[in-house]
């Protein structure tokens, strides 16, 4: 049977190019099979009448469901993850993105280099000084009536 040993093995000895030696006239249809088997992407069933799939992308492994890529964890190993597991960690995105606190129509959202405020008008900067945990709000009014929305991402022209 061809496995990924062979190549591997070829490589540290330095070899230019990696072979299959003798054991690649040996192959059976069974064994091949077994190759593709193993291959990514790998389809894990259904959940919620979407199904899951698990791939290998640009910057790891990652878990496909509803048109939406999540990445694995640096411990799952993609290969033998079962549809539970990746279930849990599709789960567990979706709990670190809900709200912290709503009030109405304004929220307070966990980011990606710490909380703020979301309202129809925008998003707005909390200081770093205040417990997100704890606050009220009024607070967060205090915070809108003070400070202007973030306008986004900046964007860049080139000087002619």
């Amino acid at each position: 049977m061809v496995t990924s040993f062979s190549v591997i093995s070829a490589m540290e000895k330095g070899d230019l190019y990696a072979t299959c030696g003798p054991e690649i006239f040996t192959l059976t249809l069974e064994d091949a099979l077994a190759l593709f088997a193993t291959a990514l992407p790998r389809t894990l069933g259904e959940w919620q009448g979407e199904e899951v799939t698990i791939g290998e992308g640009k910057y790891g492994p990652y878990v496909r469901y509803a048109g939406a890529f999540t990445s694995l964890p640096k411990t799952a190993d993609p290969y033998t993850i079962t549809l539970d597991e990746a279930v849990a960690v599709l789960q567990d995105k979706k709990q670190a993105e809900e709200p912290i606190h709503v009030f109405g129509d304004i929220q307070v959202m966990p980011g990606r280099y710490g909380a703020y405020i979301k309202t129809a008008q925008g998003n707005y900067r909390i200081p770093k000084a205040i417990n997100v945990e704890t606050m009220t709000e009024e607070q967060c009014r205090e915070l809108i009536a003070s400070s202007e929305p973030t306008s986004g991402k900046k964007r860049y022209t080139r000087k002619k």
